[in-house]
């Protein structure tokens, strides 16, 4: 990430759907990068989920049966959860924060990140 903003390929406050159009849940468009490094998404943390609305997510991430080839298929194991909180109010762990920046990253650069 610091490599691309330092080569002006990210901006840390520009809205993450500058980089990821098709962002599957319309909740992650005003989300930046700066808010995911530093866990301010509003995005929960795996055992936070709304287990209601994504059991087929929480199947995926406990049977660990499915391997993604890419970032942003992995984003499917959390595409359809609510948000945690509102984006940058507050601090918050989120592994799955950290797989919807990779996704980013690889988008923008049009490279895997694996």
């Amino acid at each position: 990430m610091a490599r691309l903003v330092d080569n002006q390929q990210i901006a840390l406050d520009t809205p993450i759907n500058n980089y990821l159009a098709d962002l599957p849940n319309p909740a992650w468009r005003e989300i930046t990068p700066r808010m995911l490094l530093s866990h301010m998404s509003g995005i929960a943390h795996y055992p936070q989920r709304d287990l209601e609305k994504d059991y087929y997510g929480l199947y995926l991430v406990l049977s660990l049966s499915k391997h993604y080839d890419d970032m942003r298929s992995a984003l499917e194991v959390f595409d359809g959860t609510s948000m945690r909180s509102k984006s940058g109010t507050e601090f918050y762990y989120s592994s799955q924060g950290t797989v919807l920046l990779a996704a980013v990253m690889a988008a923008e650069v049009n490279k895997p990140y694996m």
